[in-house]
């Protein structure tokens, strides 16, 4: 299970309350959201998150992954895709879980949240996995890289 802490803009993800993973974000005067996903002080990731005329617009900037991965737009949904794996990210809303990831169809990891209020900062989001550990950072991934600003929660 990994803790996932939102604050105002930044993100913490834990593990067995290790610090494992950061995301660094930053608005651009335009608006654009971009992250940049570290493992301790390697970057691993970069995405932005842009959204114009009431479209959502995601895309990999760069990458420092030992595999490729890619963000595929199909239908309005996005999938991070590796190989055979293609990570779509489903939301329900008010209920928990708030959300679940799927690998070509499949449940793989649920994220869920205590439906407290949005005034409470850090927002605090459960991530289970139900997949091999080599699919868990890219659940993480496919869940951060869509995760809206907390003013847009």
């Amino acid at each position: 299970m990994f803790i996932v802490k939102q604050y105002n803009d930044d993100i913490e993800v834990f593990q067995n309350d290790i610090l494992y993973l950061q995301v660094k974000r930053k608005f651009n005067f335009l608006g654009k959201l971009t992250s940049t996903f570290l493992i301790g002080n390697e970057v691993i990731l970069e995405s932005s998150y842009n959204i114009f005329f009431f479209r959502l617009y995601l895309s990999i900037t760069k990458q420092n992954l030992s595999y490729k991965v890619a963000l595929i737009k199909s239908s309005s949904k996005y999938y991070l895709t590796k190989e055979d794996h293609q990570l779509n990210l489903q939301r329900h809303y008010f209920k928990n879980p708030l959300y679940t990831i799927e690998d070509n169809n499949a449940i793989v990891a649920e994220v869920s949240t205590a439906l407290h209020g949005f005034a409470e900062h850090p927002i605090i989001y459960n991530l289970t996995t139900f997949c091999e550990k080599e699919l868990e950072l890219l659940c993480l991934i496919r869940f951060l890289i869509e995760l809206p600003p907390t003013m847009d929660v």
